[in-house]
Parts: C-alpha cells; structure tokens; sequence
C-alpha cells in the first residue's frame, strides 16, 4: 500500500503527518534501547518505555498542532530538530516547575536535585531533536 504523499495545495498527507508523529518518538526510544542492550545490565527495555511514554503523548498534543500551526510549509530539516528538541525539554521543564512550586523543597535541597538531574534534561533534549529529524523525514523528505 503507498501513502499518498501529497495533498492538491502541496503540503503532506494526513496519514503521512499522523505516521510520523506515531514514529518519531520510536526513534530515540529504539536507539536508547539498542544502546542499552550493547552496553549490558538489567532493565535494558526501561528508558525506552520511558521515552515512549512520554514521547508518543507529547508528539499527539504539542507536536500535531505545533507542524499544522507553524511547519506545515518548512522543508528543511532544522525547524524541525529545534521545534523537537523544545518538546523533547518541556518533561524536564515541567519537573523544574514542580520543584519551584513545591514548598518540600528547600533551596539546597532543589539545587542538589538539578544538579543530579540535569541528564534527563539532555536526554530529553536529544530525543526531542532526533524525534524532529524522524519526523521531517517521515512527513517532508520522503513526500519529495
């Protein structure tokens, strides 16, 4: 079965943007499994279930409308990996709010919890961009 690639005023197909919001967040979570699984331990499945669990919501609520309401034209793969990457931070973001909100939280106490955690903010980060990249080239480079 082929996907039609394009609609009559020349942007993606529906189904072509819905698949590559369904397979972006796939991307980084199968690497981050394959990584896993080289380097050895228990638990190799973890982070990527974890990334799917957040990833495939994230992509259905801030990614649809963030492509229709702003990237819907763009062609080239950039937009797409920083639009994704601010994505893949706002998880990380939203635990930072908490932390903020939160009266448990001493200074020392939130700032050793930065610290320790910064990672995830990377982490995030970086699959957000490559779920972008994913995205363009499911949605935009193979419609060409």
């Amino acid at each position: 079965m082929h996907m039609q690639s394009l609609t009559e005023d020349g942007s993606p197909s529906i189904l072509r943007v819905l698949a590559g919001l369904l397979i972006a967040p796939v991307v980084p979570a199968l690497l981050m499994y394959l990584g896993q699984v080289l380097i050895g331990g228990l638990g190799t499945y973890q982070m990527a279930l974890f990334i799917l669990m957040f990833g495939l919501p994230l992509s259905l609520v801030v990614g649809l409308p963030t492509y229709f309401l702003g990237l819907k034209h763009v062609s080239r793969a950039w937009p797409f990996a920083c639009i994704g990457a601010v994505i893949g931070l706002m998880g990380y973001g939203l635990f930072v709010a908490l932390t903020q909100s939160n009266p448990v939280y001493t200074n020392d106490l939130r700032m050793a919890l930065l610290k320790n955690t910064a990672s995830l903010g990377v982490l995030g980060l970086t699959c957000g961009g490559l779920s972008g990249l994913a995205f363009w080239y499911v949605v935009v480079r193979s419609s060409r």
